[in-house]
C-alpha cells in the first residue's frame, strides 16, 4: 500500500486501506470520492476532509487500479472481488 500524504486526512486512511485490500466499502464520503462524485464527496465531508479532498482524489488517481475506482459500478465489482487480495474461496475454507 502506498504511503499516504500528509494532507490525506488521518481518519479516512483506514478505511481507504480496508477498500483497497479487502473490498470493505468504506464512509460515504470516501464512496462518493470513489464513485467520482465529488459534488457528493463535498456535501458529505467533514472539515478536514473538505480541507484533504484534493488529497484524497490525487492518491486515488496516482494509487489505485482502474478497476477499484471511477463509478458506482466500478466500485461494487471492486467489493464483491474482495480487494486486492480477493475473496477466499469455499475451497480455501475447508478444514477452518
Amino acid at each position: 500500500m502506498s504511503v499516504f500524504p500528509e494532507r490525506f486526512p488521518k481518519h479516512l486512511r483506514a478505511g481507504m486501506e480496508a477498500y483497497v485490500l479487502w473490498g470493505q466499502l468504506p464512509g460515504s464520503f470516501l464512496v462518493a470520492v470513489l464513485e467520482n462524485n465529488l459534488y457528493q464527496a463535498f456535501a458529505l465531508a467533514d472539515p478536514d476532509s473538505k480541507v484533504g479532498l484534493e488529497a484524497v482524489v490525487r492518491w486515488c488517481h496516482m494509487n489505485l487500479p482502474s478497476a477499484a475506482w471511477g463509478n458506482e459500478e466500478l466500485v461494487l465489482e471492486w467489493v464483491k472481488r474482495g480487494g486486492l487480495n480477493g475473496k477466499p474461496s469455499a475451497s480455501s475454507m475447508r478444514g477452518i
